[in-house]
């Protein structure tokens, strides 16, 4: 099975931004829970504090725009995007949840292991390239202080 690319809608930009709390609330959509729990993992796996997200989510039942919402925080030295969208793949008549992930607005590769705990697979994910961008990071500092 080849894997594809599926280029993530735009978020209208009128959309309001919503701050989600870092403690749940009982009224709160599924949504909410979605992003915190991102973010949850994510702390375990970076051993540090990561802030709750901002939820986005375009007006599709009140114009026509991409069924997409967005989750936006900051890890570490990073900004992260997650932004899920549904998409008809070639051959099926069944929509599809697919998620794009952005670290510092460039978007990485995303391949999750299965749909279950997405939320987790989503902060592994992240977790794993913050890892490697800070590798490359101190690999290109060390190389720098070699040349010297």
């Amino acid at each position: 099975m080849q894997m594809t690319t599926i280029e993530a809608p735009p978020i209208e930009p009128t959309t309001e931004p919503v701050q989600i709390s870092a403690e749940p609330q009982p009224t709160e959509y599924g949504a909410h829970t979605f992003g915190r729990l991102i973010t949850t993992y994510l702390q375990k796996y970076l051993r540090t504090e990561v802030e709750a997200p901002v939820y986005r989510c375009n007006p599709y039942g009140a114009r026509p725009c991409a069924r997409a919402q967005s989750y936006e925080f900051a890890a570490a030295e990073f900004q992260v995007t997650v932004v899920a969208f549904e998409a008809k793949l070639d051959g099926s008549y069944d929509v599809l949840p697919v998620y794009a992930l952005f670290l510092d607005g460039e978007r990485v590769t995303f391949n999750p292991r299965s749909y279950q705990d997405m939320e987790k697979e989503i902060a592994l994910a992240v977790w794993l390239h913050i890892d490697d961008r800070r590798h490359d990071a101190e690999r290109a500092a060390k190389q720098k202080g070699e040349r010297r």
